[in-house]
């Protein structure tokens, strides 16, 4: 790599909950190997991810910290039956089949919902649910 560096030269922690962000590094340790300003290691890390990670939506640093903020979001297409259980359950841009597993198996764990209604009868019913997912 550029910096020679060792994953362990990294302290990778969870955000403080005052902070906006789901993963910190700490970049202190960094400094020392890089003879750089932490704010100008943390930039440059920072556009890294944001640009070359399909994970990493944003950045902010705080006094040698910087917070990572992970993509996280989905959506979630299934069909509500007329008796209330769900059926079609899909992910919309899954990255990861594990976590679909993960969803599918929280949703079918749900009680029924109330399904949709047309001229007082229930009717079965598409619906997109847009969630996000913390890391914390």
């Amino acid at each position: 790599n550029k910096y020679d560096l060792d994953f362990n030269d990294l302290e990778i922690q969870t955000t403080k909950k005052d902070f906006i962000g789901d993963i910190t590094i700490v970049i202190f340790p960094l400094v020392k190997i890089l003879k750089r300003s932490p704010v100008d290691i943390g930039n440059e890390i920072g556009l890294f991810l944001v640009n070359n990670s399909k994970y990493v939506e944003s950045y902010n640093l705080i006094q040698g910290f910087m917070n990572l903020v992970i993509h996280s979001k989905f959506y979630l297409e299934f069909i509500i039956e007329k008796n209330g259980s769900l059926s079609n359950l899909s992910l919309l841009k899954n990255e990861s089949q594990e976590f679909y597993k993960n969803i599918a198996l929280a949703f079918n764990d749900m009680p029924k919902w109330n399904p949709g209604m047309q001229r007082g009868k229930p009717v079965r019913t598409k619906m997109v649910l847009p969630f996000r997912v913390h890391l914390r």
